[in-house]
């Protein structure tokens, strides 16, 4: 399991949305899921920032997901109105 792996919710105009982000580091694969529907599944290898900017009810989210230690481990980060969502622990 990647440490980029994270689940956010956040309201939107008075609705909570979930998005998860599922990361393999082995394979590249990077899946983005809303409210349980999947908007983004992308193999990218690479060892520096990958980003996927999405629309959420109106508002520009994006996902961060960003190599450490030389790639051998990766964080992830959620910005929806270019301000940081805390991820669920």
């Amino acid at each position: 399991m990647s440490e980029a792996n994270n689940v956010w919710r956040v309201q939107i105009d008075g609705t909570e949305r979930e998005i998860e982000l599922e990361h393999s580091s082995v394979t590249g694969k990077r899946t983005v899921i809303v409210d349980g529907e999947v908007v983004d599944e992308t193999r990218k290898w690479g060892f520096g920032k990958n980003q996927y900017a999405f629309d959420l009810d109106g508002h520009p989210a994006r996902v961060t997901i960003d190599a450490k230690y030389g790639g051998f481990a990766y964080g992830s980060r959620l910005h929806v109105d270019n301000r940081y969502v805390e991820p669920l622990r």
